[in-house]
């Protein structure tokens, strides 16, 4: 039920408190949601996405280009949670993370080739 996991919820905030203390806890809560919300806002809102639009329309696209490219430009947060899935359970070269990580980064240093 909820009230149980509410419950565990809690504790488990208790137990963070009394391990890394409420500055802690504090500092990180308030730099994620300031992060997350503020400035990425979670896709194509927050300055991030405010100012792709702005740049994109400053170059004179149309709408429906516009939609295309942001939703070029956001696929990599869409997808974000199938990649966490995948590198967890098919690791490169015998490992989980940072053997994704090279390769989607030499994947991206290619794309820029063209450019």
């Amino acid at each position: 039920s909820w009230q149980a996991s509410t419950a565990t919820s809690l504790q488990w905030v208790a137990r963070l408190r009394e391990t890394f203390g409420t500055n802690l806890l504090i500092t990180i809560f308030c730099a994620h949601h300031l992060l997350k919300g503020f400035v990425g806002g979670g896709g194509s809102s927050g300055l991030i996405g405010n100012g792709m639009e702005f740049v994109y329309r400053g170059y004179g696209v149309s709408g429906p280009d516009l939609q295309v490219y942001t939703s070029v430009a956001l696929l990599p947060w869409s997808i974000k949670a199938l990649m966490g899935v995948m590198s967890d359970g098919f690791p490169l070269f015998g490992y989980r993370k940072i053997s994704y990580l090279l390769v989607f980064a030499a994947l991206a240093q290619l794309a820029y080739l063209p450019l």
